[in-house]
């Protein structure tokens, strides 16, 4: 089972969802990244949540990853870390 990565409003109500690819394109890049990376606190087998604050690094960190890498998956995830962003929302990953 992929990770699934929940957009919530303010009020933690979920209000979108993306699935990690059948390759797990998404975690194995958050596995990669550099430790001490917002990437790499998201875990793959719990769950983890970001606020607009940490999304703007964890955003920035996404968008840096290399073209060959940027799979459908990791550019919906971005997708719904701007969309947190702009509704001063969250982003809950939900592991394995």
């Amino acid at each position: 089972m992929a990770v699934g990565v929940y957009l919530e409003n303010r009020l933690h109500e979920r209000i979108a969802h993306v699935c990690d690819d059948a390759d797990e394109s998404f975690i194995e890049a958050c596995k990669d990244a550099p430790d001490g990376s917002f990437m790499r606190m998201v875990h793959p087998w719990g769950d983890t949540m970001f606020n607009e604050l940490q999304l703007e690094p964890f955003l920035q960190e996404l968008r840096e990853t290399p073209d060959e890498r940027r799979t459908v998956a990791i550019s919906k995830v971005i997708d719904l870390a701007e969309q947190a962003i702009a509704r001063h929302g969250y982003l809950y990953f939900v592991g394995d």
